[in-house]
């Protein structure tokens, strides 16, 4: 277990260097401003018609340094790297260890995780030979299979963003607005609709925050808003960084230390 521990420390000193150099980003530049502009075409809207109006960055973020998405890949290579020095040496105290295969056989050991229930069956015993199968019964039920789909997000996660950090193309991470707590006035006008985007966006310039309709019901209609708005950084799904390594760090960790698994390689 000494090599999968030492994987595991790597991989929380990566996690804890790529937060703070996210503190830092946000320390050192100071945070967007927005502004209310018109939405549509601009036109004479009558009391009692709508006119809609939406919420813009007027001024955001620069773009994160080249070197956070390499530092989380990193993070992301090490966490998958307990996993896959677990299953090394599962293996090797079970009944077919890596020394009475063949080089093909023992390239094929790998700690087991597939997003469809048949995909993992279908795979168990090339990945994880020799293995106690009460050890392979409590790897597939980290993936919570429901309908043959896994649902561990955090495994998942894992997976696929190990693999496309390892042999794709690097993580898109941008800084992103987490909530924005507001307090709007309106003079002349009755709010219609208050809507978000499905996702929310990154703090660019001239990135759209929200849309509002509102009612004109005066001659001289205004919208102003006083923000208190919260930033994190985050992936293209929009779930923060942060997260997504906490997520897995506690799902790796917690299967390391599984008794049965400490059990089984004593």
């Amino acid at each position: 277990m000494r090599s999968a521990r030492i994987k595991l420390a790597r991989a929380n000193l990566h996690a804890g260097t790529a937060r703070r150099e996210a503190r830092r980003f946000f320390n050192r530049h100071p945070e967007p401003t927005f502004r209310i502009d018109p939405h549509g075409e601009p036109r004479v809207v009558a009391i009692g018609e709508v006119f809609g109006c939406k919420l813009v960055i007027d001024r955001g973020w620069p773009d994160l340094p080249d070197s956070f998405a390499a530092r989380f890949g990193d993070a992301l290579h090490n966490y998958r790297c307990v996993l896959d020095h677990l299953a090394w040496q599962l293996v090797s105290h079970g009944l077919c260890p890596p020394r009475q295969m063949n080089e093909r056989q023992r390239r094929e050991i790998q700690f087991p995780a597939y997003s469809a229930e048949q995909g993992f069956t279908d795979s168990v015993s090339r990945r994880l030979p020799g293995v106690d199968p009460t050890i392979l019964d409590l790897i597939k039920a980290r993936h919570q299979y429901v309908g043959g789909q896994a649902t561990n997000d955090a495994l998942m996660s894992l997976i696929d963003l190990s693999n496309d950090d390892k042999h794709r193309t690097l993580t898109i991470i941008t800084s992103a607005i987490l909530n924005v707590r507001h307090q709007v006035t309106f003079t002349d006008c009755n709010l219609v609709s208050f809507r978000n985007p499905p996702i929310r966006p990154a703090a660019k310039d001239d990135a759209v925050v929200a849309l509002l309709e509102c009612r004109r019901t005066g001659l001289n209609p205004n919208v102003s808003m006083k923000f208190q708005p919260a930033f994190h950084i985050a992936m293209e799904n929009g779930r923060g960084f942060g997260d997504v390594l906490e997520d897995i760090r506690v799902e790796v960790t917690e299967i390391l230390d599984s008794p049965q698994i400490l059990a089984a390689i004593s």
